[in-house]
């Protein structure tokens, strides 16, 4: 193999490296029983990267469901919901006994509790504050603590 089919064999290992982290997709590896011992470290290496990358991932994944799952039973009710949106990320079961309703795909389905609440919603959109909603009726929110 001369040098110049070498770096580029290297470059195409190289760009299939980042087109793997770009794409989400851990589950390249290369080759390693190469004759020439420059492309069987270079193959070592890019295969020792996206191993740590994958059980990086792994520990993040399994962390994310971790605290995901203690504040869908966490007793204080909870909608996270996206700004822009309004699609709803998470809605605990507390949440679901305190409006008294089992579904909600945007914070625009929780009309179903009342007229007021979606509105009523938005203007928390605009600061960073957090706020706690009183669930009469009409429903009032009150502020109750700046950020940390």
């Amino acid at each position: 193999m001369n040098l110049r089919s070498s770096s580029d064999h290297s470059n195409k290992d190289l760009a299939s490296f980042f087109d793997s982290i770009k794409f989400d997709d851990l589950s390249a590896s290369f080759k390693t029983d190469s004759k020439d011992a420059g492309v069987q470290r270079l193959h070592h290496e890019l295969n020792e990267a996206i191993t740590k990358l994958r059980n990086s991932r792994q520990e993040k994944d399994s962390e994310y469901l971790f605290y995901k799952n203690i504040v869908m039973h966490v007793g204080i009710g909870l909608i996270i919901f996206k700004e822009d949106t309004g699609k709803i990320e998470i809605f605990n079961s507390a949440a679901r006994k305190l409006l008294k309703i089992n579904r909600a795909e945007t914070v625009h389905d929780l009309k179903e509790v009342s007229d007021t609440l979606p509105p009523n919603i938005n203007p928390l959109l605009d600061t960073p504050w957090l706020w706690l909603p009183r669930f009469k009726s009409p429903p009032e929110i009150i502020l109750i603590a700046p950020p940390f």
